[in-house]
């Protein structure tokens, strides 16, 4: 960490030499200038000293961007030196230093290794920096060898220690690495969310050179989201900034990135100009890793231009060096570039033979979202074949692996649905503080008018004499009461502008859930029946009527839990828009629950499942019948789905002389207490599945509180693992 300072320090003081009014421009100081300063000063250094250890990081990391061979060079000297002299701080930062090499070269075991080595001895002398700094390296390599959630908590181990130490690039360096991770794992809000957090740290201390890394890293979530003139636009920032700092390595990035966008808007000959432009520039800093995507770039260009042999050249170098660096996410990527190269061609059993081999290194890797990826292509390849049998296997596998990952995530959607949510809300807030500004400036010019009247009277009334002592004594009481008068009303101002935030925030949290529901639970049964069509479409002729009565029963299911979801979106949806009038009359409550034990009798059945009734015949209630009736579905309709076998019981009990209690209680799964606690929450989302995989979205519940809430009741559960749960709610007495 200290030889970071240094570096900045050398840049100022040289810098200063030339001419004090340079200063402020210390930051776009060309590459050449400052490695002769510092190898000027390192020449002059006595050798074996403190100060050259600083000097030979810094130039080790001056050069990384541009000759990695150099920058592993005199980050080992360096190393060597601090090992000499036995300091554990210099020691440190020199492994960093020697790590950065191996990250950069795609040698991420050996960079683990050398930044762990790095941590121990940080906190082996509690110095909170360089723990900090192994901490977010440790991160990166972690993401490069793709254990994401391993990498996520480095990095907010990290910046939690940053952000206590105030060290704002560093800051900016996680907070843009968080976004990397959330960006592999397809949380693409969050990994726009985080970037431009770093983007605007990086800002205010004026960091170009990071800042250009933010601008391409947004670039590339615009990518994702087909957004190609903003994409074009941060690309274009991002190089502009590289080129000022002659910093190659990001003017290499920025060009393929450019040439990814002119792929995608069929600019072929432009995209070609770009991707050959970074490929020398890659080979000439020896920036070998970045090499395979511009070759992948170019083999992609050349297929989509039907040049089946220069693509088929491009593939196969970029796999040779994938294969020679042990780079095994490009390598499994090039591979199925390679069969996705010979499906275009109609060889299809070709094609089946690299995408297995990057299925077996994406397993050997444990990278979950290559499985993915991977698993679409065999049953594509499968479906072409005509293969019945694998292309249900790995459509199936694709399917459970992309649910467990969190659903089909659409990037377009979610970083457009994402930015949309904030320029929305970015706009509404101006709005409410700009007319909250205008009532209360409007205000104070009224009480500063009337004041300045009243003070004009005070004066008139003293110039009159003492005579009148009365007649001031009894304006200054009217001025005291007209200010407390006022006073009264800026907090009642206040009060309501606080309860707008309120409502504001609650409105908030409905609509994400109702998003999240719609965005996941509507579309997850969708697309299994969808499923299912399209293989009974094709394989029709090939299946048994046992197969397609299965397939029925499933798809049957699906629709039966889309049906129950939307009826309570109905529900949810009439309730928030005041669409439910209340009808508040004396309701027998046994007749409700023989009505929702007729409609769930065969549910109960089928589950093996009692239905019992434990209610007074004569038990009458003060409510909404029909809202009352939805509530008591819901209940009994979820402790079907959560109990395999056994009763449900519903009773009743009265509270005093003007309330009911009711109890719908179940012999199934039961809940923890930290999970009961979440259920009636509005800004929680919990839900799990049902004892025969029914799915659930934790909305029917939410209904269910609202509606008693109307009727003037209150509800809650009881619940523990393994005993059952008990939802008692209650009611008004007829």
């Amino acid at each position: 960490m200290k030889y970071r300072d240094c570096v900045h320090c050398l840049i100022l003081i040289f810098i200063t030499s030339l001419h004090h009014s340079f200063a402020q421009k210390a930051s776009v100081a060309t590459h050449t200038l400052l490695i002769d300063s510092l190898n000027t000063r390192l020449q002059n250094t006595p050798p074996n000293t403190k100060e050259t250890v600083g000097l030979l990081n810094a130039l080790a990391d001056v050069h990384l961007s541009n000759s990695a061979v150099k920058s592993l060079q005199y980050a080992r000297q360096a190393l060597a030196i601090a090992n000499q002299l036995g300091d554990k701080t210099l020691i440190s930062t020199s492994l960093n230093q020697v790590g950065e090499y191996y990250l950069d070269q795609g040698e991420y075991k050996e960079a683990f290794r050398v930044f762990f080595q790095s941590l121990s001895i940080g906190d082996s002398i509690q110095n909170q920096a360089i723990t900090a700094e192994s901490l977010y390296k440790l991160g990166v390599s972690c993401y490069h060898m793709n254990q994401y959630d391993i990498a996520l908590s480095y990095q907010f181990k990290a910046l939690q220690i940053e952000q206590a130490l105030k060290n704002n690039k560093e800051t900016g360096a996680i907070l843009s690495n968080i976004s990397f991770i959330y960006a592999r794992k397809h949380y693409y809000a969050k990994a726009l969310e985080y970037q431009y957090k770093a983007l605007e740290i990086r800002k205010t201390i004026n960091d170009q050179r990071e800042v250009s890394k933010s601008l391409d890293a947004l670039g590339n979530l615009h990518l994702r989201s087909h957004n190609y003139p903003q994409a074009l636009k941060s690309f274009e920032e991002s190089l502009k900034i590289s080129q000022q700092l002659q910093d190659k390595k990001g003017v290499a990035t920025a060009w393929h990135d450019q040439a990814r966008v002119y792929t995608e808007l069929r600019q072929y000959e432009r995209a070609k100009e770009l991707y050959f432009d970074a490929l020398r520039l890659k080979q000439g800093i020896g920036f070998r890793k970045a090499e395979i995507r511009s070759l992948r770039g170019l083999g992609q260009v050349f297929l989509l231009q039907k040049n089946y042999k220069k693509a088929l050249n491009f593939f196969n170098k970029a796999l040779s060096i994938s294969q020679q660096l042990n780079t095994r996410r490009e390598e499994v990527e090039t591979l199925n570039d390679l069969g996705y190269f010979y499906a275009q061609q109609g060889d299809h059993l070709k094609a089946l033979k690299f995408h297995q081999q990057a299925l077996n290194k994406a397993f050997a890797d444990k990278e979950r979202f290559q499985m993915m990826d991977t698993y679409q292509f065999l049953y594509n390849a499968y479906l072409e074949l005509n293969d019945q049998a694998n292309f249900a296997r790995f459509y199936k596998l694709h399917q459970q692996l992309t649910d467990s990952l969190g659903g089909n995530r659409d990037p377009v959607a979610e970083i457009k649905a994402m930015q949309e949510h904030y320029e929305k809300q970015k706009k509404e807030k101006e709005v409410v503080v700009l007319q909250k500004e205008k009532a209360l400036l409007k205000k104070q010019n009224e009480l500063q008018k009337q004041k300045l009247r009243r003070d004009s009277q005070i004066e008139a009334l003293l110039l009159m004499g003492l005579l009148l002592v009365i007649v001031i004594a009894t304006v200054l009481y009217n001025n005291y009461h007209f200010k407390h008068k006022a006073n009264q009303q800026l907090r009642v101002l206040n009060s309501q502008l606080q309860e707008s935030q309120e409502e504001l925030h609650l409105s908030n949290s409905m609509k994400d859930r109702l998003f999240s529901v719609i965005a996941h639970d509507l579309r997850s049964p969708l697309n299994t029946v969808s499923g299912f069509l399209n293989l009974m479409r094709l394989q029709k002729e090939a299946m048994t009527p046992e197969e397609i009565q299965e397939l029925t029963s499933q798809m049957i299911n699906s629709v039966k839990s889309t049906l129950d979801l939307l009826d309570n979106l109905l529900n949810w949806s009439r309730s928030q828009m005041g669409l439910m009038k209340m009808k508040v009359q004396s309701v027998n409550l046994p007749e409700l629950v023989d009505d929702t034990f007729n409609l769930l009798a065969l549910n109960a059945q089928s589950k093996k499942i009692e239905l019992v009734k434990n209610l007074d015949a004569s038990c009458q209630v003060m409510v909404d019948a029909q809202m009352i009736d939805i509530v008591i579905r819901n209940l009994v309709s979820n402790a079907i789905k959560f109990t395999s076998e056994g009763s449900i019981t519903v009773h009743s009990q009265a509270i005093g002389k003007h309330q009911v209690e009711v109890t719908v209680q179940d012999t199934g799964v039961g809940l923890a207490p930290e999970n009961a606690r979440k259920l009636f929450k509005v800004d929680s989302h919990f839900t799990t599945e049902g004892t025969h995989q029914e799915k659930g979205t934790g909305l029917g519940l939410l209904l269910c509180k609202e509606l008693v809430e109307k009727n003037g009741g209150k509800i809650w559960v009881e619940s523990e693992p393994g005993k059952g749960s008990s939802f008692k709610f209650i009611l008004p007495a007829a």
